[in-house]
């Protein structure tokens, strides 16, 4: 008993988060009315870092393969939280079954960490060690580009 109350809680908490994130996208538009999203942080890096066009080049190529895969996992991972939500508010709960479908999530989410680490080491190849001095900054500074939008109250 203890542990379906446990998974409900966790599965309200994980609810909780898609929803909130799904209103507090960072795919919100600018103030221009251009959509922020995955493109314009290759024009970031490329304007910022000072690629050459070969580098910009290599630097697309990396991105499309990671968010492929990234998909892939993502599809993954939605299709079997999909599959514990209709598990937990079944009649007849399989903890066994929530339990494997729990650590293939959990391992899913590693192989995405492993190809962040994977990519990583793909851009470290492609610039020079300037340009690898400045990609922290730059980072940085995307990550906060990509920040919700505060609603105006």
């Amino acid at each position: 008993m203890r542990l379906t109350i446990a998974l409900l809680l966790v599965n309200a908490v994980v609810i909780g988060a898609l929803v909130w994130d799904s209103r507090h996208s960072t795919w919100q538009n600018n103030k221009d009315g251009r959509q922020r999203g995955v493109a314009e942080v290759s024009e970031i890096l490329h304007r910022s870092l000072k690629l050459t066009d070969a580098q910009a080049q290599q630097l697309i190529v990396i991105r499309a393969d990671f968010f492929k895969k990234e998909r892939e996992l993502s599809s993954s991972i939605r299709a079997k939280r999909d599959s514990m939500n209709e598990n937990m508010f079944s009649d007849k709960i399989d903890t066994l079954r929530l339990t494997a479908l729990a650590k293939e999530i959990a391992d899913n989410e590693y192989q995405m960490e492993l190809f962040r680490i994977a990519q990583a080491r793909q851009l470290q190849m492609i610039f020079t060690p300037e340009q690898l001095r400045q990609l922290n900054q730059v980072v940085t500074d995307i990550r906060d580009y990509f920040q919700p939008i505060p609603e105006k109250k």
